[in-house]
């Protein structure tokens, strides 16, 4: 039997709902698994044992992804035997009891943190108790204070970061960015990598790799922070090698020489704890042998940043047949093309010029593959490579622009511009009022139409600005009007600022996937300050003359139109 999500992510059938709650009572992962489970963590209450097996059986919470974030009140240990006493037959265990039980040993999930209300009241630092007592938590400790995105996401995460440096920069809160960059380079020195976000769960994957741009985009601003660069160089370097090492594989020239290509990966073949209700619903019509194969690759979705989107799937109209293992993303080739040349330029400013040329090297290389692997001369435009069948994915993403935004390709004449701008016109993407749709595939997922993400269209934007061409130029300033213009619209009528926005219904926030829209949101935030910066004194509103932080309209004092301008202050 099919499996039918409405666009919440909701089941619509009844009867659905009762299979997938019979498989998750007859689960117990280490019994049926055809091969050796593989867990996020080692955590027996966030990653895997009775406890979260049983809360994700009874489904609990509409969010699996509360239980996950709730801090413990006892030590793991204590809580485990209190709940084999408490229940000794897991079989009957009643939805009641079970809550009344979570209740008295679990603290709600936002415990964790000292929320510092500025900046949107975005900005936490983890309690110290978490350093303490860190089996007793899914949150991971870092020294200094971040950013959160909102809503749900109750913890930092990888790429979403990046944006929200993006606004601190533009407020002026350089000791802020600094912290967050601090924690990013602790993670890595703990863990080698910077994780997917802030919990145990995601130690087994990472995000878009964005921790050399926020690094250097900082040092852009702060030419005096000279050491400090220097001192996280061993970090970026270690986090590079993390993506070399375990996310790179060799792709053959006709020449027999080899390239480096990057893909999203994970060791885990196990459902996601943050999402272990859904990943099981997924799974449901796969057999036992097939199981964690899906759910390795569900996990490497996740590791994209596009959790979730038809890019991924062999049926674009299905979760249960992702193969992100296989495919070798533009976008991500682009980042770490980006990643190599950025590298290059920080030595070379810091002075080690021996190491500046290895990395050069290195950017020359990711060059040619995204012109040898990933272009489509005929076209213009760069395409998602599946390795198993050897074919482009040529449907539209707004990922198959990301390298311009990288500066990683090998035009050399206008034409090869003109050609990508009308590859771009001709897509149809170009087409809605208020941005840039991920795809042109309506599909239930929410990285894709009708949805339309404003990092990805700051990207775009930067991307075509970054060519130096009028006419892709004029393009950027287009975009980042209707941009701005639909944010702000739909601000005025909420007060809020949206993780996305629906480019079918303009003033909407955007929908589907597996949790409702979140506000907050700290993407969007700095987005919409960093676009302000670059182009306000063109864009015009209301019939004033410029669009920008001071003269759009009145507005709450709260909000990120009105953003307080200093550095973050933490409580003592």
């Amino acid at each position: 039997m099919l499996i039918n999500f409405d666009n919440g992510g909701q089941f619509v059938r009844k009867k659905t709902y009762a299979i997938v709650i019979l498989v998750l009572k007859m689960l117990s992962i280490g019994g049926i698994f055809s091969e050796k489970p593989v867990y996020m963590c080692d955590s027996e209450i966030y990653c895997r044992g009775p406890i979260l097996e049983a809360v994700h059986r009874l489904h609990i919470y509409p969010d699996s992804k509360d239980y996950v974030d709730m801090p413990l009140k006892f030590s793991p240990n204590e809580t485990l035997d209190a709940f084999n006493i408490t229940f000794p037959d897991k079989e009957n265990i009643t939805k009641e009891a079970l809550q009344n039980f979570i209740d008295e040993y679990f603290h709600p999930p936002s415990r964790a943190y000292e929320i510092n209300k500025l900046w949107l009241q975005l900005c936490k630092e983890v309690n110290s108790s978490v350093a303490l007592y860190p089996d007793r938590y899914s949150m991971l400790y870092v020294p200094y204070p971040f950013i959160i995105p909102g809503g749900r996401f109750r913890e930092f995460y990888n790429w979403d970061t990046y944006w929200i440096e993006l606004g601190l920069l533009y407020s002026g809160m350089y000791n802020t960015t600094k912290h967050i960059i601090k924690n990013f380079s602790y993670l890595v020195e703990r863990y080698g990598l910077v994780p997917n976000g802030g919990r145990t769960y995601y130690l087994s994957r990472s995000h878009p790799p964005m921790f050399i741009p926020m690094v250097y985009r900082f040092y852009q601003e702060k030419r005096d922070q000279r050491q400090f660069v220097l001192s996280l160089l061993p970090s970026l370097e270690k986090e590079l090698r993390f993506w070399i090492n375990n996310r790179s594989t060799n792709y053959r020239l006709d020449d027999s020489r080899t390239l480096p290509v990057f893909h999203y990966d994970t060791r885990t073949n196990v459902p996601r704890p943050e999402s272990y209700f859904e990943d099981v619903a997924t799974a449901i019509n796969k057999t036992e042998s097939e199981k964690p194969l899906l759910y390795k690759n569900i996990a490497a979705a996740a590791e994209t940043g596009w959790d979730f989107t038809s890019r991924f799937f062999e049926d674009k109209l299905r979760l249960s047949s992702a193969v992100t293992q296989r495919i070798w993303p533009v976008d991500l080739n682009a980042y770490m093309c980006q990643n190599y040349f950025m590298l290059s330029e920080l030595f070379k400013m810091t002075g080690n010029q021996k190491k500046a040329a290895i990395y050069e090297e290195e950017y020359e290389k990711m060059r040619s593959l995204m012109m040898t692997l990933f272009y489509n001369e005929t076209v213009g435009s760069w395409f998602d490579y599946d390795s198993q069948i050897g074919q482009h994915n040529t449907n539209f993403y707004t990922s198959n622009l990301m390298p311009l935004y990288a500066n990683c390709y090998t035009f050399v004449e206008d034409k090869m511009y003109e050609k990508t701008m009308k590859y771009f016109e001709n897509s149809g993407a170009d087409n809605y009022p208020n941005g840039i749709p991920v795809s042109l595939l309506k599909t239930g997922q929410q990285w894709d139409l009708p949805n339309m993400f404003p990092n990805l269209n700051h990207m775009i934007i930067e991307g075509f600005e970054r060519t130096g061409h009028v006419g892709l130029k004029q393009l950027a300033l287009k975009i980042a009007d209707e941009l701005l213009r639909d944010i702000y619209l739909l601000y005025q009528n909420t007060s809020s600022m949206y993780e996305k926005y629906n480019v079918e219904a303009p003033q909407r926030a955007g929908g589907g996937g597996e949790y409702d829209v979140q506000v907050g949101f700290g993407w969007t935030n700095g987005v919409v300050l960093d676009l302000l910066r670059q182009y306000g004194d063109r864009l015009f509103y209301n019939g004033t003359s410029t669009l920008t932080t001071t003269t759009l309209a009145p507005r709450p004092s709260s909000g990120v139109f009105s953003v307080s301008v200093g550095d973050l202050r933490l409580k003592t």
